[in-house]
């Protein structure tokens, strides 16, 4: 073994191995590179996770709701994934709520940051960019092709790096009873309050408030009589 196997990192109270430290600080929401081989080695994870569960979906594979949906697990719940070798250990785990329903095509970048609670639905083909938590409220409706982002990096010229430009993560967070229409994309750190509701194909860049309505293209905010 190389030095560099007993190389440690420490964040507040942890340490953190070499194949561990751009894991950390990602999830601390601090700058981090995204070609870090050991997140590489988690997102590949994930699509294979989520190809399976896809194609759980399908009526044609006979697969029953419950072996679906224990597909489905394996995706925010990397510690049930033994088909995967992974670099770092992996202690992260997302979670799903009962009576949710998840159409096939969903894509997600890692799967364990995603908290997904009771009774929420998510239509075909919506990706969450989960390198930062997402938190869906119960009862929320989410249609589809809709992006929910938690990635970006610096606009600043110094930092334009192309691929090798650091990287940060900031959490989404929907509350209870929203609606999300077709083909909606909503960026990094966003709060979608209680019972908003985001029209088709609008752009959300700021918070909404609760019972408040976004709307598309012009991105205009009423409230809901």
């Amino acid at each position: 073994m190389t030095s560099s196997t007993f190389e440690h990192h420490k964040a507040g109270s942890k340490t953190f191995t070499n194949e561990e430290v751009e894991r950390s600080r990602m999830l601390r929401n601090a700058r981090y590179n995204h070609l870090d081989p050991t997140l590489e080695n988690e997102r590949q994870r994930c699509d294979r996770a989520l190809e399976r569960y896809s194609e759980a979906c399908k009526l044609k594979n006979g697969h029953t709701s419950g072996e679906a949906h224990s597909m489905l697990e394996k995706v925010v719940d990397p510690s049930k994934d033994t088909t995967h070798h992974f670099l770092a250990p992996c202690k992260e785990k997302g979670s799903i709520g009962p009576g949710v329903k998840i159409e096939g095509g969903l894509t997600c970048t890692y799967g364990y940051n995603l908290r997904i609670l009771d009774d929420v639905y998510i239509g075909r083909g919506v990706h969450l960019d989960d390198a930062a938590k997402i938190e869906i409220g119960p009862r929320t409706w989410i249609g589809p092709n809709v992006t929910i982002l938690t990635t970006d990096v610096s606009k600043d010229l110094v930092d334009r790096k192309g691929a090798g430009a650091a990287w940060i993560a900031k959490p989404v967070t929907i509350a209870a009873e929203v609606v999300i229409g077709h083909g909606a994309k909503i960026f990094p750190g966003i709060r979608l309050e209680r019972g908003a509701t985001v029209e088709p194909f609008a752009v959300v860049r700021d918070h909404v408030r609760e019972n408040m309505i976004r709307t598309a293209p012009e991105g205009a905010l009423y409230m809901l009589p």
